[in-house]
């Protein structure tokens, strides 16, 4: 079995060490579960748990939860200002 350090969870995760690091100490449940193995210095990650883990927040699932709109784009308050004085 092949054990990710917290550089390899970063990468997979797209974040920085450095957050792996806070998040363990000051919120472990936003990460996968750790493990310590024996003669290995660090938490470590099984690649099949991690794989489980980020499918369960995968967010083509949320089917049903319409999104907000965001701040219309430029053209998008153009076109809403010309229709408006025009009509």
């Amino acid at each position: 079995m092949t054990w990710l350090t917290v550089a390899d969870l970063a990468v997979i995760l797209g974040l920085k060490k450095q957050t792996i690091y806070n998040r363990l100490s000051s919120s472990p449940e936003t990460l996968p579960p750790a493990t310590r193995v024996p003669k290995l210095r660090g938490p470590r990650w099984s690649l099949r748990i991690v794989q489980e883990w980020q499918a369960r927040f995968d967010p083509s699932e949320r089917s049903g939860v319409p999104r907000r709109p965001g701040r219309p784009t430029k053209a998008e308050e153009v076109a809403r200002r010309l229709k408006k004085s025009a009509g």
